[in-house]
């Protein structure tokens, strides 16, 4: 009788950069044959593939040899998540009166892109230009920001994302906007 297919899994979605494990059990077995994306071979019943790049997605064949000389095959597919980047803001600024609330919306320059996609924002703003103290978190979740706070010193704005499985810790954008109040 020819054996059972083998179970066959994977750690799929993983990231760029990340390390994929593939998997296959099946009771009896004495070798296994994988191939797949990019040249992909092993004989390991639980091949790893570190620092997989986007050319590693795809489906992933493996063939194992039971103690009987018989064959049976299973496959599984793998998903590559691109590397997550938190984008840029512009930088451009603007210059208020003391005591008013800014006019300029903070554009975009790049969105944060990659990772699974699931995109998350929010802005933070502070009177340190380097963040460093008395910054306050706003839960805007935009790629853009018009300030509503009335102002009565310098303050400067910046943007934080992440995605839901690449970069799951807030990523600053690129750039700082700065608000500056004259009397």
């Amino acid at each position: 009788c020819p054996p059972p297919p083998p179970t066959v899994s994977s750690n799929s979605p993983v990231c760029e950069n990340s390390t994929l494990n593939l998997s296959t059990t099946m009771s009896g077995a004495t070798s296994c044959n994988w191939s797949g994306p990019n040249g992909f071979t092993s004989t390991s019943s639980s091949p790893s593939i570190s620092n997989v790049s986007l050319a590693a997605a795809g489906t992933y064949y493996v063939t194992v040899t039971a103690s009987n000389g018989l064959t049976a095959g299973g496959s599984t597919t793998v998903t590559v998540h691109p590397t997550f980047t938190a984008g840029a803001i512009a930088s451009t600024g603007e210059t208020i009166c003391y005591g008013t609330v800014p006019t300029t919306t903070i554009g975009s320059n790049s969105n944060a892109s990659g990772g699974d996609g699931n995109i998350t924002y929010r802005w933070q703003y502070s009177t340190v230009s380097n963040f460093s103290s008395g910054v306050t978190t706003l839960s805007i979740n935009t790629p853009t920001y018009k300030p509503t706070q009335t102002l009565t010193q310098t303050t400067y704005y910046r943007r934080q994302a992440h995605d839901g499985l690449c970069n799951t810790s807030w990523a600053t954008s690129s750039n700082v906007w700065a608000v500056t109040v004259v009397p």
